[in-house]
């Protein structure tokens, strides 16, 4: 997988998860800040997302391991589920009918 897919995914997972909603205004610093304060770059991003910059732009976000853990295992469950409503809709039978067929009793 390319960087460029990694980063499509993680961009997709953050908005399926909303860090917005949890982090709404995010710790910026610049890649020289980071340089020279390394320590203190590194006890920010063990309490937020922080994102880095460099000439004025954008260039990337480092997360806390424990967000990255959830982030990757929400994506995985819902990739999960994704498969399995393929799976189905293949096989004839979509959640929507199963869930028919179950209220009624069948």
């Amino acid at each position: 997988m390319s960087c460029w897919d990694t980063s499509a995914c993680l961009e997709q997972t953050l908005q399926i998860v909303g860090i917005v909603r949890f982090f709404p205004r995010m710790k910026m610093m610049t890649a020289t800040h980071i340089r020279q304060n390394f320590g203190e770059f590194l006890e920010c991003v063990i309490q937020e997302p922080v994102v880095i910059k460099r000439q004025k732009r954008e260039m990337g976000v480092v997360l806390p391991i424990s967000l990255y853990r959830k982030l990757i295992a929400q994506n995985n469950r819902a990739i999960g589920g994704a498969l399995d409503d393929l799976q189905a809709g293949v096989n004839g039978l979509t959640q929507k009918t199963l869930d028919k067929l179950l209220a009624e009793g069948v």
